[in-house]
C-alpha cells in the first residue's frame, strides 16, 4: 500500500511520499509476488487537497478514515486470498 497523503497544502514531506509511492509502485514489475495499491487519493476532497473530516491532523485517518481504508482495500485483499 503507498504512503498516505500529508498537508493541508503542496510540501515538502507530501512532495517525498509522492516520489516514494511512484518508486514503490514499480516494485510489481520486478516481483509477481509483491502487489502495490494506492488509496492516497480516496482521502482527497473535492479541491484535492487532503480532506480534514478524514485526517483531522492531515496526516493520520481518524475512525471514518480507516473505514474508508478498509472499504478500498477489501475488494484486493479478497482477490489476493482467492489467488
Amino acid at each position: 500500500m503507498g504512503i498516505l497523503p500529508y498537508g493541508n497544502k503542496p510540501n515538502h514531506r507530501d512532495n517525498i511520499n509522492k516520489a516514494t509511492n511512484n518508486i514503490i509502485s514499480k516494485f510489481p514489475e520486478e516481483n509477481p509476488f509483491i502487489h502495490y495499491i494506492d488509496i492516497g487519493p480516496v482521502y482527497y476532497n473535492e479541491e484535492g487537497m487532503v480532506n480534514r473530516e478524514l485526517m483531522p491532523d492531515y496526516l493520520h485517518p481518524n475512525a471514518e478514515g480507516h473505514m474508508l481504508m478498509f472499504k478500498t482495500l477489501e475488494g484486493q485483499i479478497e482477490k489476493l486470498m482467492v489467488n
